[in-house]
């Protein structure tokens, strides 16, 4: 079973076959606007897990038991989410050959041979190319991504991932934006000739030379990191009472909304389509 978030079939279907045998979710959403329940903006926007809560006091059940036998339900019917990793990278081949991997430090190495290869007159020895690395690796924000936010992501909405303003498709990742900013400081302090000095145009021109790219996955929901399956949950349930009781101004509802695997790697045999 697939679900995608942006598909009222597969969400009402999806979310229908879990609550099968257990309670009405069509006739729950009925009586939660007859009392005034879906007026508030907690309740779309599950403020303090504030929809779930409501959902599971209702069926007579703590938030915990409810998220639990969620679960349960989803991993018996083999579910899948539809999500969509947005970057920019020189090549497709690599993830059809290794699936989608969390931040490791060879993105580094990547980076910095992208930067000699553009920049020709650029040259770095091997040491001062170690040095460099571990200038990147001591930088804040490579610290916080590759401890707490490594990643893979993937956001839900395919809507959202083809936006114009989607900076991983447009940019790459921002990892790649700190490392450059290190580069250019590192030169500086070393008194190393480097042919841009400019951050935006030094970043823009890397950016030109590799693909954009929206890849379509279909993530088990087995492998969801269990902090974040309140979150899972929430999504699914949310879309389904959007579609059998259209919002108009939910539209963009999950836009940003993302899966964070948590520093595991995503399987080839999950990837559907690179585009």
């Amino acid at each position: 079973m697939i679900l995608d978030i942006d598909d009222s079939s597969t969400v009402v279907g999806t979310v229908e076959a879990i609550t099968k045998d257990w309670f009405d979710v069509r006739q729950l959403y009925w009586n939660l606007k007859d009392n005034g329940e879906t007026e508030s903006s907690h309740f779309w926007k599950n403020v303090d897990n504030h929809l779930l809560k409501i959902v599971s006091d209702n069926i007579g059940l703590l938030l915990d038991t409810f998220l639990h036998i969620w679960k349960e339900k989803c991993l018996k019917n083999d579910l899948k989410i539809m999500g969509y990793h947005c970057t920019r990278y020189h090549n497709k081949e690599d993830f059809k050959e290794q699936g989608i991997l969390p931040l490791t430090e060879s993105i580094i190495d990547d980076f910095i041979s992208e930067t000699v290869s553009t920049f020709q007159s650029f040259k770095l020895s091997h040491e001062q190319k170690r040095e460099l690395k571990e200038k990147i690796k001591e930088d804040d924000l490579w610290k916080y991504r590759s401890g707490k936010g490594a990643g893979p992501y993937f956001l839900v909405s395919y809507k959202d991932a083809q936006r114009p303003q989607n900076h991983f498709r447009k940019s790459g990742s921002e990892v790649l934006w700190s490392c450059a900013d290190v580069l250019i400081q590192y030169c500086q302090d070393e008194n190393i000739s480097f042919p841009c000095s400019d951050r935006f145009k030094y970043r823009n021109i890397i950016s030109e030379k590799l693909i954009p790219m929206i890849i379509h996955c279909t993530i088990p929901f087995s492998i969801l990191p269990v902090p974040g399956i309140d979150c899972y949950t929430y999504y699914m349930i949310i879309a389904y009472f959007n579609f059998i009781d259209p919002e108009e101004d939910l539209n963009n509802f999950f836009e940003g909304h993302s899966i964070d695997l948590k520093g595991n790697s995503l399987d080839r045999q999950y990837i559907i389509k690179i585009e």
